[in-house]
């Protein structure tokens, strides 16, 4: 597993140092910040946010309880007569989420790679805490109730969560259909929301995505923010996880952009700023 994670961070380097990967819309507008910079830009301060976003990734992959469990069986194996296994399986899954950091921060499944070890380590977290608190006659009972519990809670978990694909389709259907009909063909449109494939589709626009109060500079909006024409901000955001933009919209409204507010079921009301030609 080592070696994969050292040939795929080997690939990506020398592609990106090639110019074979280009930036995608994945980011804020550089006008926002430096007009002779390129056009587009990753997320800024992604590094600094990434540690609270992998945390929650791990918490929606493997349950609280679960990382629990794991804690009290990593701190177990230590005393264990050859941990080597869980160790070098625990240090690779980390070793690729410290590598591809941007990756495990902005998609859930790049957090999966420690699960080789992090399962046993939950196991055992159990087998030992029923063996401190548990009497021996009802050890067997006791993590069987446990396992069944942790097996029903993620189901129900993954239940929820296969729902997200087909709210997404309403969600980015709306706002494309919302920026497609409010705009015009040559409009790069920037907006809070993440700035995926099926967005693009229904939008038919240039889309900048993820532009929130982190994106916008202590001074302010710039006085031209071209290559935006139009901000787009729907009141309903579609991930928890999305970033306030209240400072923004205070921001757009103070320079009295034209503005049209456009009501949704799903999205609520977008606010649609023209802020360029």
């Amino acid at each position: 597993m080592l070696a994969c994670v050292a040939l795929h961070a080997a690939v990506t380097v020398a592609a990106r140092s090639s110019g074979a990967v280009t930036v995608r819309g994945e980011g804020v507008v550089a006008a926002f910040r430096d007009r002779s910079a390129v056009a587009l830009l990753t997320t800024p301060n992604l590094r600094a946010l990434a540690p609270s976003l992998i945390v929650g990734h791990l918490r929606a992959l493997f349950t609280m309880p679960g990382l629990v469990l794991m804690a009290v069986g990593l701190f177990a194996v230590r005393r264990a007569a050859r941990p080597g296994a869980a160790a070098v399986l625990l240090l690779a899954g980390c070793a690729h989420t410290l590598v591809f950091v941007e990756g495990a921060a902005r998609h859930e499944f790049w957090v999966t790679t420690p699960a080789p070890a992090a399962l046993p380590l939950a196991a055992w977290g159990l087998v030992c805490l029923v063996r401190s608190w548990v009497r021996p006659r009802w050890r067997l009972r006791a993590c069987a109730s446990v396992a069944v519990g942790l097996g029903a809670f993620g189901a129900v978990s993954t239940l929820q969560r296969q729902d997200a694909p087909l709210r997404g389709r309403q969600y980015f259907f709306t706002l494309g259909e919302v920026i497609r009909t409010h705009t015009e063909s040559g409009d790069v449109v920037a907006t809070s929301a993440h700035p995926s494939e099926p967005l693009r589709y229904y939008a038919r626009r240039k889309i900048v995505g993820n532009v929130t109060d982190a994106a916008i500079p202590a001074e302010g909006l710039p006085s031209d923010p071209r290559p935006v024409t139009v901000v787009a901000l729907p009141a309903v955001p579609f991930g928890s996880d999305e970033r306030s933009c209240a400072r923004l919209r205070a921001l757009l409204r103070l320079r009295h952009y034209p503005r049209q507010e456009v009501q949704t079921e799903t999205c609520g009301v977008v606010e649609l700023y023209r802020v360029a030609r």
